[in-house]
């Protein structure tokens, strides 16, 4: 993958997020899962939830 590359795309389903998105992510190395908030930068951890912004393209 490459810096700036779409990993997935996501749109409302009215499943258990109702009218609004949401977004489950973990991750997976081999076949074991692991804590995906080992990802993050430690400055950004415990500040609240997360937001995804949309991204708009021409």
């Amino acid at each position: 993958m490459a810096a700036g590359e779409a990993i997935g795309a996501v749109e409302a389903t009215g499943a258990h997020c109702g009218a609004s998105v949401c977004v489950h992510w973990g991750l997976l190395r081999g076949g074991t899962y692991l804590n995906p908030l080992a990802l993050l930068p430690p400055w950004l951890l415990g500040r609240g939830p997360s937001r995804l912004l949309p991204v708009l393209t021409g």
